[in-house]
């Protein structure tokens, strides 16, 4: 039995490769390049695995080196907008956020 059992073979890797591309299109995830070839490809967690672990392929995504290694194990930060973006939204109905007075925020017509 293999030491390490849950690492990727060349075999299972090349899948990997050709389920990603027919997932997210054969291009660099990050600045959409295309690749000429499945073999230039790189796998990078989209959220990184030091900060959280994510099982299967669902975090891996088709990166070029470049992109890959200039995000190393720092969140996108496209993600990292849309996370502070949703926290400091007031949601309707709450109280107002920017006020601080705990009143509630003005309802759209017919709400």
């Amino acid at each position: 039995m293999s030491r390490y059992p849950n690492r990727l073979t060349a075999e299972r890797k090349q899948r990997l490769r050709e389920y990603l591309a027919a997932r997210d299109g054969a291009r660099c995830f990050y600045c959409l390049t295309p690749f000429d070839s499945l073999d230039e490809v790189t796998f990078d967690h989209f959220v990184p695995r030091s900060r959280l672990r994510v099982a299967g392929s669902r975090g891996v995504v088709l990166a070029c080196w470049p992109c890959n290694f200039a995000k190393a194990d720092q969140l996108p930060r496209g993600l990292v907008v849309v996370l502070l973006s949703m926290r400091a939204a007031p949601r309707m109905g709450e109280p107002g956020v920017l006020s601080g007075m705990g009143e509630q925020e003005p309802r759209p017509p017919g709400v």
